[in-house]
């Protein structure tokens, strides 16, 4: 049976539907997430219940996650750009003789694969993922498709597939054959640190509107020398208050009128800091560098902190192969039977121009200590990527 089929959902969440054992079958019910206000105590305490090893209490850091997903557009469209790397790249399988193996590579440039890849490296930013592989044919071949676990659902210690997220004890998945489980039990992930710095940042959104609607409203002051009459200063009041911006009105003698704007220049100056600040740090969490050329810098500091996220989209490209060649590799049989994964390897062809300069600087600098190379050692080197 297919963990991700015992959710009971009101549409169903996979096309390759099939018949179950029904012996074995149950249902999950998946409840929708809590809508928790953006409350930095909140969040610490559930932290704190989520590190606990012994009873599983992750359900509102997991909600707090996906909300950050859901309503953070920075933080979505940096998560975005993390991952376009990732979706622009082209995976092949080889053997040791580095001969492309063209029976498997048809699939891997699929849709679905390139989502599992995405997937893989989100691993970073939730702490672990759980994986249910499953297969389709179309035009006499099998294709890639697979279903991740939601984490709620997953006891990622007991190694068990929860039906609701409030249970104790679930479905072991850890001797099955099409479910692969990656990252660490006691990582939180990225997301941990990237949700504390989006609930101050939506905390200081909250703050800077409530200053708006004050500052955009005049203060008004009315001075009265001597004993007032109090039903003239009442219609005069009342006056002030229902003038919607314009009008004219006249004072008596023994009045004056003075209007204050609540904005300052440094009040503003203050909110525009704490914001910049904000997103600085969740650019610097995300992407490794907050500086390019359009921010004013100059050519050489945006080049430096172009390298940071060059390093940290290599960082990554290391981290999704590790998994594919380590512990993805032998899941190829449940697609091709026949197939010996032994001295097979997964590979990102190169093609940006970020890593053909790479390699024309490397070059340039072992040329410059003395080294000289071939044409045929430069053909060799650089065909594949020119």
């Amino acid at each position: 049976m297919k963990l991700i089929d015992l959710f009971k959902r009101e549409e169903p969440t996979s096309s390759f539907a099939h018949e179950k054992n029904k012996s074995n079958t149950f249902q999950i019910y998946e409840m929708s997430k809590q809508r928790i206000t953006p409350a930095i105590d909140n969040y610490i305490e559930a932290l704190e219940a989520a590190s606990s090893k012994l009873i599983q209490m992750r359900v509102t850091l997991y909600d707090s996650y996906l909300t950050t997903l859901m309503v953070d557009n920075h933080v979505a469209s940096l998560l975005d750009k993390r991952l376009e790397n990732i979706s622009n790249k082209t995976l092949l399988l080889a053997d040791q003789n580095n001969e492309s193996i063209e029976d498997v590579n048809y699939f891997l440039t699929a849709p679905r694969f390139r989502e599992f890849l995405k997937d893989i490296l989100l691993t970073k930013f939730w702490g672990f993922q759980l994986f249910e592989f499953d297969k389709f044919e179309y035009n006499n071949k099998n294709w890639f498709d697979y279903s991740k676990i939601p984490h709620k659902h997953v006891n990622p210690y007991r190694k068990e597939v929860l039906e609701f997220q409030t249970d104790d004890v679930g479905v072991g998945f850890d001797n099955r054959d099409d479910c692969l489980f990656i990252g660490d039990e006691d990582d939180l992930g990225l997301l941990a640190k990237i949700t504390l710095l989006s609930l101050y940042r939506r905390l200081g959104m909250y703050s800077y509107s409530k200053y708006l609607d004050l500052a955009s409203e005049n203060f008004t002051t009315l001075k009265v020398r001597g004993y007032g009459d109090d039903q003239n200063m009442s219609q005069i009041a009342q006056a002030i208050e229902s003038r919607a911006g314009g009008g004219l009105l006249e004072i008596p003698d023994g009045m004056d009128l003075q209007m204050d704007n609540q904005s300052s220049q440094s009040q503003n100056q203050l909110f525009e800091n704490y914001m910049k600040m904000i997103k600085d740090e969740l650019t610097i969490l995300i992407l490794g560098q907050t500086m390019t050329t359009e921010d004013g810098s100059s050519r050489s500091q945006a080049e430096v902190h172009q390298d940071e996220q060059r390093s940290k989209y290599s960082s990554d490209e290391v981290y999704i192969l590790d998994i594919l060649n380590y512990e993805f590799i032998d899941y190829l049989k449940l697609w091709f039977p026949h197939l010996k994964t032994t001295n097979l390897k997964f590979n990102f062809v190169p093609t940006s121009d970020d890593e053909i300069t790479e390699k024309l600087r490397n070059y340039e600098r072992l040329r410059n200590l003395g080294l000289t190379f071939t044409d045929e050692e430069l053909r060799e080197k650089f065909e594949k990527i020119l």
